[in-house]
This record gives C-alpha cells, structure tokens and sequence, in this order.
C-alpha cells in the first residue's frame, strides 16, 4: 500500500528553525545547489515577509522540500510560488497534488508551482520613462540575470551558497521585482526584492494604502568603477515607480547602519526611515562584512509626502551639519563613551568614516564600533513615544552620524500623509 503524501511547515518560531533549514538544504544539495535561496535568506528574511518552508513526504520518506514566498494579491487572496525542490529520485508527487495539499495547509490562500530547475522566460524590457543612453533602467534579461550572480558574488567575495539562484528573475517565478542599470550593453547595477504579505511591524498611522502587500528590497549592488554616478539612486527611484503601479506604498529593507554612504542613500536622499534595530542578523561573514553583521530595518513611506519630493530624478540628499544644530544632543563620542539618559527631541549616534576597511584594517577597534552602537540603537530605537526614529544623517567635518528624532505624534503624522501626493 502506497503511503498517502504529506506536507507540514516548519516553525520559524522554535529553537530549531536554523539547524532545520540547514538540514534541509543539505538534503537538495547544499551548499552545491545554485538553484537554492541562501541560507541567510531564508532564515531571517522569508518568515518575516510571510513565506514558508514546506515538506513533502509519503510516510517517512520526504520527497522534497518547497519555499513558499508571496507574489500577489487577488480578490483579497494570497497568492504564494511554491518554488519546489524534488530530492533525487524521490519525485512523485505531482506539481497538482503538491499544490491542493499547500493550499490546505494555507487555509484559503493559493500557490502556484515553479520548478527552479526547468528552462525559464526572462522579459529584457526597458522601465517605462527611461530611454536608453548613458544609463537606462531595464527589467534583466537572462544575461543580464547571470550577470547580477556574477557582480553580486564580485562585491561581497562570499561563498557561492550565499548568492541568489539566477532563475528567480525569470517571469515564471513572479515573486521577485528586479532591475538592472545600463550603459550600452554594459550592466552597471542591479537591485531586486521580494513581495511580501508582512514586514517590520508599523504604528497604524503608517500603514498607508498597502498593509497586506509589501515589498522587501533585498540586494542592490553597483560596480565599483561605476559608483558616485547616481546609479544606486537610480534604481531605488526605478524600484519606487514600480512598486506603486503594483499599489505597493511600503516598502522595506536593512543596512548596515556603520557604512555612511548607504545611510545617506537610504535616509539622506530617499527619506526612508528606520527604528529597528537587529543585532546580528546575518550570520555569514564577508569583505562587507567582517566583524558582527547588524543591521537596521528600514521603511520607505513611498506615498507619503515626506518621500514624494525625494521621488524626483533631481532631488537632493539631505545632510545636517550638526554644528548648526547644538539642540541635537550627541549620545557617544566614537566607540568608548556612550550617554543612555538622552531627553531630547533628537540625538545623534557617530559612526566610523570608513567602516568597511576599518574592519580590514583594525578588526579589534571595529568590534567596539559595533557593540557600542548596538547598544545605543537598542535603547533608543522604537516606534513607541519614548523611542526615536532614524530620520537624517549628519556631518561634523569629517566626523558622520546617524540622526533620530522623537517618535512622537508629529513626526508619524508626517511619514503617514499622504495629502497632495499624486498616486503613480
């Protein structure tokens, strides 16, 4: 007698999610399998965008493992990809039985299969509004799909299993929104995310037009020898315009808060804001990333009227000179003296100038960095009125800091609104 097919989740939320997903990752071949989602990936960032693992078994056999992750809403639906991994030989469950038994563990929502490992379609299509000369934005073709594995791999120097499978920028996997930057035939960038149907929990106020459907930036690389050209800036433009024709108006991400040039990316010139704070969230080590890789969670209001100007291909990147602004009260002075008894409208946290080779250079000095600003982010990050809210990046000659202002009524009601912004 044939033993009936099952499927169950794992719990992202027990003591043996991570060893869990190691194992099963080793079961589809890890860490030889291209076509996997890294580890990192999975771990940390598909629970929270509301996705799953799955696994298939007929009795005790488990006869492969699926990643369900968000790609639309439909009548006020779920829509999941089951992107679906058969473990050797033991692949007889069909694409139809796997989907009717997800979509009773679903309870309601629907999956669509995706098998990684079959041909794909890709769409090379420019980005409405973008004409092509000296840099164009582009939906990635399939060269273009290899060549973001190869530039993502170039700047980090990680090991191949961190990288993402280049298949998820095919059409027929649907849950990734990608673009690429192009000079010619060259590609100068790439920046792509994940929808999601959760993310960094928001006051209410904040959750605009889209709280069931969001979108997780995930990767945006640029070539070293193309970067302090708008490229990045380009992109994030690109990924904003694409998201609100989807009706998405959130959207999140992280950063390393030590490395100034994306923080005044992120908050200076996109106006995106962050109060999460997450201390070790990945745990691989990299040349980005040497010494513990916290993170903040970040979230851009993109139709809201703080973000609306900072939408224009010719806006300008906001830094305060905190010397004009002695009421910004300064809670550490570099790595060693710390104050936890701010009671300010804003505070200011220095961070290192050059933190990507201070790791390479003095890894001890940037430890302390590190700790130290983790603390500081712990105790005074939150979306409660006793907490601050990264806002805006500040310069004291050659001195950087992260600035936070009172999460208080006032500045919620300015990341909410909405009035007089034209919808995409």
């Amino acid at each position: 007698m044939v033993a009936s097919l099952t499927l169950s989740f794992l719990q992202p939320n027990g003591d043996r999610w991570e060893a869990e997903v190691d194992r099963v990752r080793r079961l589809l071949g890890a860490p030889h399998n291209p076509t996997l989602l890294p580890p990192h990936f999975v771990k940390a960032t598909l629970p929270r965008i509301g996705g799953h693992v799955v696994v298939a078994q007929r009795g005790s056999r488990i006869l492969g493992v699926g990643f369900l992750l968000p790609r639309r809403v439909e009548a006020g639906r779920r829509i999941y990809t089951l992107r679906y991994h058969r473990l050797g030989s033991l692949g007889e469950a069909s694409p139809s039985e796997l989907v009717a038994q997800v979509e009773q563990l679903l309870a309601g929502d629907r999956a669509e299969f995706y098998d990684p490992t079959e041909p794909q379609t890709y769409r090379a299509e420019l980005l409405a509004g973008h004409r092509a000369d000296d840099l164009y934005l582009a939906r990635p073709g399939e060269a273009d799909a290899r060549a973001i594995r190869a530039l993502q791999a170039a700047v980090w120097q990680g090991e191949p299993d961190t990288l993402y499978p280049v298949d998820i920028h095919s059409v027929g996997f649907g849950s990734v929104q990608s673009l690429v930057a192009h000079s010619g035939d060259r590609m100068l960038g790439f920046l792509f995310g994940f929808y999601a149907f959760s993310g960094w929990p928001l006051p209410s106020a904040l959750w605009v037009q889209s709280p069931g459907f969001r979108l997780e930036s995930q990767v945006l690389a640029v070539s070293p020898d193309a970067r302090h050209h708008g490229v990045a800036t380009a992109l994030k433009l690109g990924q904003a315009q694409l998201a609100r024709q989807l009706g998405i108006d959130v959207v999140h991400w992280t950063f390393d808060p030590l490395q100034f040039a994306n923080a005044a990316l992120n908050v200076g010139r996109l106006r995106a804001v962050a109060a999460v704070h997450l201390p070790g969230y990945y745990p691989f080590v990299n040349v980005l990333n040497r010494v513990t890789a916290s993170r903040l969670g970040v979230t851009w209001t993109i139709a809201s009227r703080r973000v609306a100007p900072a939408l224009r291909a010719d806006a300008k990147a906001h830094v305060l000179d905190l010397r004009d602004d002695p009421s910004v009260v300064r809670v550490n002075d570099g790595p060693e003296a710390r104050r936890l008894d701010a009671d300010a409208d804003a505070i200011a946290v220095e961070i290192p100038p050059r933190w990507t080779e201070l790791q390479a250079e003095a890894p001890g000095l940037a430890l302390r960095w590190r700790e130290a600003t983790d603390r500081l982010f712990a105790r005074y990050l939150g979306w409660t009125a006793d907490r601050y809210v990264l806002t805006d990046v500040g310069v004291d000659g050659e001195r950087r800091y992260l600035v936070a202002r009172r999460a208080d009524d006032a500045l919620l009601a300015q990341l909410a609104s909405t009035d007089g912004v034209d919808a995409a």
